[in-house]
């Protein structure tokens, strides 16, 4: 083989396998905000709106996308709730904040859709990824008829990873005798992963039915958001493995207060700016887009 394309083939390797193969053990979104979902004249079910406007506006700070933290009008917004408000109005089609009823993952992603299309925002919104139960009513529960499978977990950490945005939705589900139950759910912003762990940004700042995590599970940190000083406390939860109705899911262990209590990841949403090369990625082609055009040079006396 010609020794110039040789050392092509190496450089080439050396330039490229490093960037594709190797992979971080921890990923954190730095400046991820934190904002609170309790807010004066709102129902207690907005972490819906509140993880997207988490998510929104980081999203917004690293890609340069001032769009994203202004009202239809262009006008800038001035606080976090103005912005939580127009996304739950975006979900739900109304503004009785007092009644917000929650928001199911399809309302979720419907609302995240508008609001950016409402801002002329090109956003790739992906679909969901969640489980495929069938739930019905027993009695005053809500019993797991069926389970076919859960979300994709190794696809939502692999969207952080590539900075993007990612809006987790949590169950507590119980086991009563051989049936499952599924009682409230909940919605958080993940900031990264840590090993086994997982790192989210959580709106409940009550934690009624939950577990306040400990101070070696919390980053706490001062950022700026809105011209105003704001405290982001982000939680490290453990991932633990349960099998429901012959399923794997995935639990964050020691969330719920109650036992025999399981917080389950029931589903994620994600949204990317649409696709733009990385620097680097431009640079490390132009390399090897040179080294290329010097090889045919030689080889065919250009």
């Amino acid at each position: 083989m010609n020794q110039f394309l040789i050392k092509l083939i190496i450089i080439l390797l050396i330039l490229f396998v490093p960037i594709v193969c190797v992979k971080a053990d921890t990923i954190f979104k730095e400046g991820l905000p934190d904002f609170n979902q309790f807010q004066e004249g709102w129902s207690d079910q907005m972490c819906g709106p509140t993880s997207v406007a988490n998510s929104f506006y980081w999203l917004s700070v690293k890609y340069n996308l001032p769009g994203l933290l202004s009202k239809k009008d262009g006008k800038a917004y001035t606080n976090d709730k103005e912005m939580i408000e127009d996304l739950a109005e975006a979900m739900i089609g109304n503004r009785n904040f007092q009644e917000f009823p929650g928001v199911t993952i399809e309302q979720m992603l419907d609302g995240k859709r508008k609001f950016a299309k409402e801002r002329n925002i090109d956003l790739i919104i992906y679909p969901p990824t969640q489980w495929d139960a069938v739930v019905v009513w027993d009695g005053p529960s809500r019993k797991i008829q069926s389970l076919s499978q859960g979300p994709n977990i190794e696809w939502l950490k692999e969207q952080v990873k590539k900075c993007e945005d990612v809006e987790l939705f949590i169950a507590l589900v119980s086991k009563s005798d051989l049936n499952w139950y599924v009682d409230e759910g909940h919605i958080v912003s993940l900031a990264g992963y840590e090993d086994q762990k997982i790192i989210i940004n959580d709106p409940d700042t009550k934690k009624i039915g939950k577990t306040q995590p400990k101070e070696d599970q919390i980053t706490k940190k001062k950022h700026t958001f809105f011209g105003k000083e704001y405290e982001t406390i982000s939680e490290r939860w453990e991932l633990e493995e349960v099998e429901v109705k012959g399923i794997k899911l995935y639990a964050l262990k020691g969330y719920g207060s109650a036992p025999d209590t399981y917080w389950v990841i029931t589903g994620g949403l994600a949204e990317s700016p649409v696709s733009v090369p990385e620097p680097a990625t431009i640079i490390l082609g132009g390399i090897g887009l040179a080294i290329i055009s010097t090889f045919i040079k030689n080889r065919f006396k250009i």
